[in-house]
């Protein structure tokens, strides 16, 4: 088992607000109390959202999210769902997965959805 420190400063912020955790292929990111991300491991096709290619085996910081509320890791890319409905997505895009409208790599985040609540339920 392996533990970090991922901004948490006191046991009691642990426990008023559990940071939330996904995996991917090989990568893992968390949200972090405040509404940023951090994501670690594999890179190479932009997975970790810090506009490199370059593996991590650090949490990194998610280029310019700070209101974050959810993440979820596909196989090479991630999404995250910001306070007001706002979806940012990152990494591969080989199927269009990131929902651009389009099939092209993204190293920074790339697409800025407004879902609808009839989408959603």
């Amino acid at each position: 088992m392996v533990t970090m420190t991922l901004g948490m400063t006191t046991t009691a912020q642990a426990a008023v607000q559990p940071p939330q955790i996904t995996a991917g292929v090989a990568h893992s990111c968390v949200v972090i109390s405040g509404g940023t991300i951090k994501c670690w491991g594999y890179n190479g096709w932009g997975t970790l959202g810090n506009g490199t290619t370059t593996d991590s085996s650090l949490p990194v910081s998610v280029s310019g999210i700070t209101t974050a509320t959810q993440v979820a890791a596909g196989d090479y890319y991630s999404c995250a769902l910001l306070t007001g409905g706002t979806v940012k997505c990152w990494g591969d895009n080989q199927r269009g997965q990131l929902g651009d409208g389009s099939t092209t790599r993204l190293l920074f985040l790339c697409v800025a959805h407004r879902w609808h609540s009839q989408m959603l339920g």
